[in-house]
């Protein structure tokens, strides 16, 4: 008898979960009870042109961070992207980088404060940046598409669409960029991970050039 009233205590408050509505201010407190995310992507680039449309792949890790967002990829070819609030580094397979100081740059910078909004789900920036029209499923899961709002990012991109789902916890499942021709970018994350800190190795990804 117990087991079974446990059972259906369990069972209720999965449904109470599942049965509230998810909202924007709920979904991105969920992901910022995580300083730091860690995982796998797949990325396809879909590029159209003269009716035919080609899908480039690649794949690797990624670490998702108060401290800024790093793509390391590993295949096809071995290269890194590192975006912190001031910067952005680009690594060659060889080894050498290219640092982009962002205060020179607006667009970059744009981008990059974006970026970093998004993955620290910060609503500040991202109602500043963004129109952004947040969708329940109903079925613990969650779309929030980001329309442009600033010149500098509407000259790059016509709109990002984040999905994810929100239970106990809340993940981002997938991030789609369409670009104004049309063109997109989509990146799958798995394997997700929130360590409380990072190895002295990731860290190190983030230092100052």
């Amino acid at each position: 008898m117990k087991k079974l009233i446990l059972t259906a205590l369990v069972l209720l408050t999965t449904f109470c979960l599942n049965a509230q509505a998810l909202t924007l201010e709920t979904v991105c407190g969920k992901l910022a009870e995580h300083p730091h995310t860690t995982g796998l992507f797949n990325q396809t680039k879909s590029v159209t042109s003269k009716g035919k449309t080609r899908n480039l792949k690649s794949s690797g890790t990624f670490i998702f961070s108060v401290d800024g967002v790093m793509w390391n990829t590993l295949k096809p070819f071995p290269s890194t992207l590192i975006v912190t609030k001031t910067q952005m580094i680009q690594g060659a397979a060889d080894g050498t980088e290219t640092a982009m100081d962002m205060s020179s740059n607006e667009t970059f910078s744009s981008i990059a404060n974006t970026l970093l909004a998004i993955f620290s789900c910060d609503l500040t920036l991202l109602n500043e940046s963004f129109t952004v029209d947040f969708t329940d499923n109903k079925n613990g899961t969650y779309a929030m598409l980001l329309s442009p709002k600033k010149t500098s990012i509407a000259s790059v991109m016509k709109s990002i669409l984040i999905e994810g789902k929100c239970t106990s916890e809340a993940t981002m499942e997938s991030i789609t960029i369409t670009e104004l021709s049309e063109n997109t970018i989509n990146y799958v994350f798995s394997e997700q991970k929130y360590p409380k800190e990072l190895s002295a190795d990731d860290k190190n990804f983030f230092r100052i050039r």
